[in-house]
């Protein structure tokens, strides 16, 4: 797992690889078993974004930002209303874009010209205390588009999609700005072969290691007389060196439409880092009605993205579809298979040279979990789509995590019409061996030995979380709103952070954190025993030392943990950027768990 944040920060030796290995094993088995080490209310809004382990939020025109992953007892607020002179009597609204990097990206639309927005981009690392945020970008934009923003620290890529119901232009344009070289200007392109929309259904959009990716799962190639295939197809866009290249297409084969139909408003498309250190993998659920079945099944596909000049892909041929041979058979085809290519298409006529339709494939263990192996009956029960808020896949720990809307009333907390629960569904690897203690003579294809690549998996079961039976004061946390009507989330290899809010955007809400990871240690919280339903206040639990704790990358704002010496009060600082303490501190809601 070289590319996981504990590995990282063993490489730099601020802990053992020891204490690294343990923490991710810690990690990966509370994640899969929905067994959380902590859950509390990190702050109220009216909007969140939580990546790299910072939580961004915004209430009041005031955007808050705390590193969650070291458990910060401090925050930065940045007053936008102050830091773009509006005057508070003018109607403006603002949306958060996006974080990377110590980066934010904000949309600001004014009620008297709201035809036009103005995206602006902060630089929010600050090396001291009396550091402020740097506004790195200022460009005005079009509103009313379907839109979105991705960047690291050094480029920033806008794009918005053409295509409406009255137009043929179903094209996605992009602009890509550059943060630290403004006298540059921008770039832009376009993106043709891409008519699809659905963001995080169908498409979506990341930059990893200097490169712009795209996917998509809506390329088909219909050969005369052959079961249609489906392609992921995509490109990426290198953000430095050659500002003249163009971006790079491929396609890699999905599946065949025989297959069955599927359900597209289950479809969770996505890419996600293999902390293993193979890149970025495709992860896509799809809810199939598989074979012909009546009854639908839901599988969690991966697919690892291997691009570059690293594998002999991606040559620069202006009108020609390139395949190459899979050494391996990684992308789900046996290791003999002589049809497994990866195809890189570089151009609109490559559709026509496709060879006929290739039979199917394989797919490895690896890269195909069902939510309920083989073909038994589901022991627990079963969530509608409208009840079914969040869905993600956890590829470094396989585990699909959902946040489900229970109407089962706990047993300890009656008055509760509906409840908000984690619904975790896991599998592990399994021994090669058999009962009699031989390897096993599992057979792949027409009577050939499986990939020696491949692996046998023990399914974990789905688990609820938290029990019926759990006391009442952890359903009082989660359910901070009881009268939500819509729900927000974001996850990632270690927490899930949700907001559930009412139809008003004006209103705010309790951001809950819920955490899988035993480093992250955010002190004062009571201890509360699930099983007994007991509690114990912070004083009598023992707290590791925050000097032992695994601190993630981009660490707190420069404050040393457990002290706020120094710290701007609120009405103290003049300037439209200050640090406070952490709103989670005075909120002091949540437990660890026991």
């Amino acid at each position: 797992m070289p590319q996981s944040k504990e590995t990282r920060r063993a490489d730099e030796r601020r802990i053992s690889y020891r204490e690294a290995l343990t923490n991710a094993f810690r990690r990966r088995r509370a994640y899969a078993a929905a067994r959380p080490y902590s859950a509390l209310i990190l702050g109220r809004g009216s909007d969140f974004l939580y990546r790299q382990g910072v939580l961004t939020y915004l209430r009041n025109d005031v955007v808050h930002i705390v590193n969650v992953h070291t458990a910060s007892d401090t925050e930065l607020f940045i007053d936008l209303r102050s830091a773009l002179k509006i005057n508070a009597q003018s109607e403006h609204t603002f949306k958060l874009l996006h974080f990377q990097d110590n980066t934010l990206a904000v949309f600001h639309i004014a009620r008297s010209s709201s035809a036009k927005g103005h995206l602006i981009v902060f630089n929010t690392h600050l090396k001291t205390m009396s550091d402020r945020p740097r506004v790195l970008l200022y460009s005005p934009l079009p509103t009313g588009q379907k839109q979105f923003v991705r960047h690291n620290s050094k480029t920033l890529i806008y794009g918005h999609y053409t295509g409406t119901e009255d137009s043929e232009d179903d094209t996605w344009r992009f602009r890509a700005f550059s943060l630290v070289r403004a006298s540059k200007g921008e770039k832009q392109f376009s993106l043709e072969r891409f008519s699809t929309a659905d963001i995080g259904s169908n498409i979506s959009f990341e930059i990893y290691d200097d490169y712009f990716y795209v996917v998509t799962s809506q390329v088909t190639v219909d050969a005369e007389g052959q079961d249609p295939t489906s392609y992921y197809g995509g490109c990426r866009y290198a953000l430095s060196g050659d500002e003249s290249q163009d971006p790079e297409y491929w396609r890699i084969w999905r599946r065949q439409q025989r297959e069955g139909p599927i359900h597209d408003l289950w479809t969770v498309l996505d890419l996600q880092e293999d902390e293993n250190g193979h890149g970025l993998v495709i992860s896509e659920s799809r809810r199939e009605w598989q074979d012909g079945f009546s009854k639908q099944k839901r599988t969690f596909y991966t697919e690892p993205l291997v691009l570059g000049s690293e594998t002999g892909f991606g040559l620069h041929f202006k009108d020609f579809m390139i395949s190459r041979k899979s050494a391996t058979g990684s992308y789900g085809a046996s290791a003999n298979d002589e049809d497994h290519t990866v195809e890189y298409m570089l151009s609109e006529a490559s559709k026509h040279t496709l060879p006929a339709s290739p039979r199917p494939r394989r797919r490895l263990a690896r890269h195909c979990q069902p939510e309920y192996p083989g073909a038994s009956a589901p022991d627990d029960r079963e969530f509608s789509l409208a009840n079914t808020k969040y869905r993600v896949y956890n590829y470094s720990s396989s585990t699909f995590l959902d946040i489900v809307v229970d109407s089962e009333q706990p047993s300890q907390y009656p008055t509760f019409q509906k409840h908000i629960r984690l619904r975790v569904g896991s599998r592990r690897l399994a021994s090669p061996l058999n009962e009699d203690g031989f390897l096993s003579n599992t057979v792949g294809e027409e009577g050939s030995p499986p990939p020696e690549e491949d692996e046998r998996y023990r399914d974990m079961g789905v688990q609820l979380w938290p029990p019926l039976d759990a006391p009442p004061e952890l359903f009082g946390l989660l359910n901070n709103d009881p009268g939500f009507s819509k729900l927000k989330a974001a996850s990632d290899e270690r927490s899930v952070v949700y907001m559930a809010t009412s139809s008003d955007p004006k209103l705010v809400a309790s951001i809950i954190f819920i955490n899988f990871d035993p480093a992250i240690q955010h002190k004062g919280l009571k201890r509360l025993n699930i099983k007994e339903g007991s509690t114990k206040s912070p004083e009598d639990s023992h707290m590791q030392s925050p000097g032992t704790a695994f601190c993630p990358e981009n660490g707190n704002t420069g404050q040393p943990s457990g002290t706020t010496e120094g710290v701007n009060r609120p009405g103290n600082a003049q300037s439209w950027a200050r640090i406070e303490r952490a709103a989670w501190l005075d909120i002091a809601s949540g437990f660890r768990f026991t």
